[in-house]
């Protein structure tokens, strides 16, 4: 799903680390160095999602997240 909006935590602090938009087949990455993190998706007319823990403490170069994430539509109410 294009432009939905994708941000990446440090849970810790639960520090704001990056923003980025989903491209018009919905895909997005971010460059992450070895710590714990958690993502989440936020798009108009749809149920927020959140990913955690996504765990990267353990490895030695950085490395690429982009996981599949799955947004429902928001109910009418």
């Amino acid at each position: 799903m294009g432009n939905a909006v994708v941000r990446l935590f440090e849970p810790k602090y639960n520090k704001l680390v990056e923003t980025t938009l989903t491209d018009t087949l919905g895909r997005y990455s971010f460059l992450v160095g070895p710590n714990e993190y958690f993502v989440r998706t936020d798009k108009d007319g749809y149920d927020q999602h959140i990913v955690r823990p996504i765990d990267y403490r353990q490895k030695t170069e950085p490395e690429a997240i982009a996981i599949d994430v799955p947004l429902s539509p928001t109910k009418p109410v």
